[in-house]
């Protein structure tokens, strides 16, 4: 124990003297020194600040800051990008050079320190107002959010930011956020599956959720059938959803057609993206619903939820998850709305499309996959097995 004392002292007294040299030419570096030069000087101030850990003093602390601070105006988004990974972890982080990275216009700057630094409250609420989606995205990774943060996420966000810290099981949420999420679900199925699993509602809310998704039930099921029909759909979902699926069975789409066509490619090769493109732009809406099943890890329930949803995020989501050109998902989106005929119908998703995080549509997708078990159920019994 004493060896590691006086080997962690001796790593700190080094770490302070190259701190002093190097602040002895701070201007000429920041004033003159290239690109590289400058990335490698906060690189190696963000290492000897690591380095002193704990046993560094407030004011020492206010130094580095300070330091890293100026440098930080004045580097590329690569060398922002290291020094938020290097310091997002630390217990007594620089508080302004953290809060400036946090609130880097580039998410893949702010990431690190949105998702695992130790910020107040008041600052993630400020920066997820100020800077949208995809910070409030990295927000919702955070291990723990408080009531203060879910309050604004739910109220401001989309859909997809409210799936994101839907799922993450440490976020706390007020009966005003717990309220919005319900209203939000009564048009989103996915929403009343992320609720369901969470194990935070009162009896209240879930009985309120209980009801939703039997309201939900009886839409999307009687909307096929005949009226005199209807009635019987109405007592069946009072018995509970799953019964209702199986009762109705017969009045489900059949996919067994558009399986046969997509197990005939997937026999002989991988899909590709050509493949969904191709079934979109002819129409053929269940090998769609099929191969996009395949090519996203969800289930056909879960892609006929996505198809249903009242906007386009979700379907635009998974194709920049995937790595798909625009073309592809505006034929999916066409395919999933035929009135959208006109390019400005499109304007607004291409733009949403080509601004989103790839990483952050990845990590929503992958909430997505997980959040369905509560539908697994129901695909066995219609067979809608893909493998």
């Amino acid at each position: 124990m004493a060896n590691a004392l006086v080997m962690k002292s001796g790593h700190h007294r080094r770490a302070m003297s190259q701190l002093d040299h190097l602040i002895r030419d701070i201007d000429g570096c920041i004033e003159r020194g290239s690109v590289q030069v400058r990335a490698q000087a906060v690189s190696r101030i963000a290492d000897l600040m690591v380095q002193g850990g704990d046993a560094l003093t407030r004011e020492q602390i206010a130094l580095f800051d300070e330091v890293i601070q100026r440098f930080s105006v004045v580097i590329e988004t690569r060398a922002r990008i290291d020094l938020a990974q290097k310091l997002c972890g630390l217990p007594k982080g620089p508080r302004l050079t953290l809060l400036g990275l946090a609130g880097d216009q580039e998410v893949i700057v702010a990431r690190p320190v949105l998702a695992g630094s130790d910020l107040a409250d008041q600052d993630l609420v400020r920066i997820a107002t100020e800077r949208g989606r995809d910070h409030m995205l990295a927000i919702c990774e955070r291990a723990s959010v408080s009531e203060m943060v879910t309050d604004v996420l739910v109220t401001l966000g989309d859909g997809v930011v409210r799936h994101a810290i839907a799922g993450n099981p440490g976020a706390r949420f007020s009966a005003v956020g717990t309220a919005t999420l319900l209203d939000h679900s009564r048009a989103d199925d996915a929403l009343q599956d992320l609720l369901g699993e969470r194990d935070d509602l009162s009896p209240v809310q879930m009985r309120q959720l209980v009801e939703i998704a039997k309201q939900s039930a009886r839409r999307r099921i009687g909307g096929s059938l005949t009226s005199g029909s209807r009635d019987a759909v109405a007592s069946a979902t009072d018995r509970s959803a799953t019964s209702v699926v199986a009762d109705l069975d017969r009045s489900v789409t059949d996919y067994g057609p558009a399986l046969k066509v997509v197990r005939a490619i997937t026999d002989v090769r991988a899909l590709e993206e050509g493949d969904l493109s191709g079934f979109a732009s002819d129409g053929r809406k269940e090998e769609t619903i099929c191969a996009l099943a395949a090519m996203s890890g969800l289930s056909i329930g879960g892609v006929e939820r996505v198809f249903q949803e009242r906007d386009n995020d979700l379907l635009i989501v998974i194709g920049r998850a995937r790595g798909w050109m625009w073309a592809t998902v505006r034929s999916l989106l066409k395919l999933r709305d035929p009135a959208l005929q006109e390019h400005h119908h499109f304007r607004r998703a291409e733009e949403t499309f080509g601004t989103m995080a790839a990483p952050m549509a990845q990590r929503v997708l992958h909430f997505l996959r997980v959040r369905e078990t509560a539908v697994k159920p129901v695909q066995s019994q219609r067979g809608l097995k893909l493998r």
